[in-house]
């Protein structure tokens, strides 16, 4: 027993200086299986980072087509109002030229009946002439005791009879008379108010404004915008209200803040579509004047000019700014009114 204890003792005298490493080995493994497990979960993470981006990307990517669907189909819907514009000017075009071919005839009819009840005889029979004022022209009725000369005013057919309506000796389907023109003007502006109310409902399928403008005009910037009416006002902040200046840009029925002059984007944007603009009364807000207010839906906005002058015209601009879609109308119908100034009063 005591050879035991001596090998015993010799061989923990021997592994005593070696304990320390040991103890510092154990300790490294340790720090080793932590850090391998923070690399596992961290990879974790990322692979889950890694899918929720994927699935964002594919949200993103099939919004983005959704859009470019929306933007094509705005695109057409414009085109085909301005096609019913221009098939609204001709109809207007067409029941004006109608108008004046029927004042006409009926003047010459008039003029023509006069002239053969004066060179008839007087002992063959008793002549009456009766004129009377009808819709857009003169009908003349000339009866006599001899059917050879009587006018007709009923349409019927007989010599020298005179018909409110002009026939349609083409046979193509174009309305010549004031009631068929009239109801093709009113199929037109139904068919015209069906296309606006399409394409509301397209852009409220964006999914904020900035998106919308962006569709509309690319680049949002000052110079590329080129605004109807451009100007530094000062703006009360929505959370923080504070007051700054900004420069304003109104393009059709938006109305974008920019920090800076020369920033590639606007601070923000404001739709005009449903909305109202007033002035305010300088009891309303302090320290302020010349200021006016634009309210939208969930939101309000104060606005304040340099000068009264400036407010005036700045709430005559957006009180009267066109929608987005009604430009091309607009200059459609100013061109081809300018094409027709010398062929209808």
């Amino acid at each position: 027993s005591s050879t035991l204890e001596a090998k015993q003792s010799a061989q923990e005298h021997a592994i005593s200086p070696l304990q320390p490493a040991i103890n510092s080995l154990a300790f490294v493994m340790d720090q080793l299986e932590t850090r391998a497990d923070l690399v596992a979960a961290e990879n974790a993470q990322l692979r889950a980072e890694r899918d929720s981006e994927r699935e964002r990307t594919a949200q993103l990517t099939a919004q983005l087509e959704l859009q470019e669907e929306a933007l094509r189909e705005v695109d057409q819907l414009r085109d085909t109002i301005a096609q019913l514009a221009d098939t609204q000017l001709q109809l207007i075009a067409q029941q004006q030229q109608q108008q004046q071919k029927q004042q006409q005839q009926q003047r010459s009819n008039f003029s023509a009946s006069a002239s053969q009840a004066i060179r008839s005889p007087s002992s063959s029979a008793s002549t009456s002439t009766v004129a009377t004022q009808r819709g857009t022209g003169l009908t003349l009725s000339v009866s006599s005791v001899n059917s050879s000369s009587s006018l007709d005013t009923s349409g019927g057919g007989g010599t020298g009879s005179v018909s409110p309506r002009l026939g349609n000796s083409g046979g193509n389907n174009v309305p010549n008379t004031p009631e068929a023109l009239t109801e093709a003007l009113a199929q037109q502006t139904h068919r015209t108010q069906c296309l606006t109310d399409r394409i509301e409902y397209l852009q409220s399928r964006f999914d904020d404004v900035e998106s919308l403008a962006r569709a509309l005009y690319r680049d949002l910037s000052v110079d590329a915008l080129n605004g109807t009416r451009t100007g530094y006002l000062t703006k009360q902040g929505g959370t923080v209200k504070s007051w700054r200046r900004r420069f304003f840009v109104l393009r059709h029925n938006f109305l974008f803040y920019f920090k800076k002059l020369r920033d590639p984007a606007p601070q923000g944007i404001i739709h005009l579509h449903d909305y109202t603009v007033e002035e305010v009364n300088e009891k309303e807000v302090k320290d302020r004047r010349n200021c006016f207010r634009i309210s939208i839906p969930g939101r309000v906005y104060l606005i304040c000019a340099e000068r009264a002058v400036d407010m005036e015209v700045w709430i005559d601009r957006i009180k009267h700014c066109p929608k987005w879609y009604d430009d091309d109308i607009a200059l459609f119908r100013i061109a081809h009114a300018q094409r027709n100034a010398d062929g209808y009063e």
